[in-house]
């Protein structure tokens, strides 16, 4: 799977040298397939450890010309679908890096001492949430000098939240090349601010945000009143998780109306010139079955979307559209519990930076593998790069292993078939459920150690 999305990368590599050019596939395919692994123990010998750290401590290699090479990649996958609806999921997480040899070249994070970087992801996905890549990536730290400073009256240019619109403009520049198709970004609530939804000027690409702040309306009316006073349009039911990722079946009450809320003060004050009200739909969400065991109270969604919502089942497919969301979290712990980027022992922050990027890039498509084996089931495994003989090699191995109790008839049509196999190599508990994340990347490095295995002996 890793060398050939190493190979989807190559033609993309563009770093202004050759030698470092050929180089930059070659590191991902040797991280991806020991991801989980740290550097020198995803290497054979010294030489190739010592090539990668030159690679990510080069001043021709940093994270925005990776990043280039990734929305290139993208871009030629976008360009051979017909009409298609792209979900860009942000949200921001941190990479404690208190105890690591780098903590005294970094920033704080939420107190002096704790040192470490703020990311910012922005991954894109298919409208069923299956991760297609990485598309941009924001990361910082914070001066301790400020903590303790009353930041709200700062201008937005001076926050942290201007990342959320920073990535939301440059979505749409990216997608304004692609009419054809439709582009939702879909963001918690930290991106509720009047800025965000002035920004939005493309006609294919659309918001749906979660609603933070109870704003005064332009007719002067409260926001939340204002959505608990219109007629319910209908029920809606579906499974929620909760923190002990145990799934209910839950019912909700679903309100909608047009809405059109008021510049805010930060907005009239920076920029007095060019503030009108701003049109969106409102969406409330409010759970009505009982309370789940463990749960204290009701769920309550309120969500602002550029989207049309004509109808009940326009609101349900913003809904499904949102919970999504919830995907970029699955990639944080792919991020940090998989590719362990908060072990990184790396001196320099460009080092670290790159290295951040290239893994990021890595847990994408181990997102892509996960969440394909069921929102796409029969595609062939030969669209993930992997191979019959692989399967071939794996059968053998577990029927060996008794987690099998034959061997297959026929060769591997489906990515669901083979992604139960790959769950078999990492764990023996339900094998009739999907693999989740983590038994997807330690079944794809103990497939590698068989495959390397099988190659000395045969």
């Amino acid at each position: 799977m890793f060398p050939a999305y190493a190979k989807s990368l190559k033609t993309y590599s563009i770093f202004g040298h050759k030698k470092i050019n050929k180089l930059f596939p070659k590191i991902i395919s040797t991280l991806g397939e020991n991801f989980g692994k740290s550097i020198p123990l995803s290497c054979e010998n010294n030489s190739e450890t010592q090539s990668i750290y030159n690679f990510l401590s080069s001043t021709s290699v940093n994270k925005n010309r990776i990043l280039l090479a990734e929305n290139n990649r993208l871009k030629k996958q976008i360009e051979s679908l017909p009409p298609t609806t792209f979900l860009g999921l942000q949200d921001t997480t941190e990479a404690d890096f208190t105890s690591t040899r780098s903590a005294k070249n970094l920033g704080s994070l939420n107190y002096k001492n704790r040192k470490g970087l703020l990311i910012h992801n922005h991954i894109l996905t298919d409208s069923k949430g299956v991760a297609l890549g990485l598309f941009d990536q924001k990361i910082w730290s914070l001066d301790s000098k400020l903590f303790g400073t009353n930041r709200n009256k700062w201008p937005l240019e001076k926050k942290d939240s201007k990342r959320w619109m920073e990535n939301f403009e440059r979505f749409q520049s990216y997608f304004e090349q692609f009419p054809e198709h439709t582009a939702i970004n879909i963001c918690d609530r930290a991106a509720d601010f009047y800025e965000m939804y002035e920004a939005r000027k493309a006609k294919n690409v659309h918001l749906i945000v979660r609603i933070r702040l109870d704003r005064i309306l332009a007719n002067k009316e409260k926001l939340w009143s204002y959505l608990e006073q219109q007629e319910v349009s209908g029920t809606y039911s579906t499974e929620i998780r909760d923190a002990k990722k145990k799934k209910h079946e839950v019912s909700f009450e679903i309100t909608f109306a047009p809405i059109e809320i008021a510049p805010s003060a930060r907005a009239k004050r920076d920029q007095p010139n060019s503030c009108e009200p701003v049109k969106l739909n409102g969406i409330l969400v409010k759970q009505v079955s009982p309370l789940f065991e463990g749960q204290e109270q009701p769920i309550v969604w309120r969500l602002f979307t550029t989207l049309d919502v004509n109808c009940l089942e326009d609101a349900i497919q913003i809904i499904e559209f949102y919970k999504r969301r919830w995907k970029i979290e699955e990639f944080h712990y792919a991020l940090k519990q998989g590719a362990k980027i908060e072990k990184l022992q790396l001196k320099d922050l460009n080092s670290i930076e790159n290295a951040i990027t290239m893994y990021s890039l890595l847990a994408c498509q181990v997102m892509n593998l996960r969440y394909a084996i069921t929102k796409h089931p029969d595609r062939p495994i030969e669209d993930f790069g992997f191979t019959q003989k692989q399967f071939m090699v794996m059968s053998t191995y577990l029927l060996k292993k008794r987690r099998i109790k034959s061997l297959p008839k026929k060769q591997c049509e489906t990515i669901e078939q083979f992604g139960k196999f790959i769950k078999l190599l990492a764990t023996t508990s339900n094998p009739n459920k999907p693999p989740g994340l983590k038994s997807i990347w330690m079944g794809l490095k103990e497939l590698k150690l068989i495959m390397e295995v099988f190659e000395i002996f045969t």
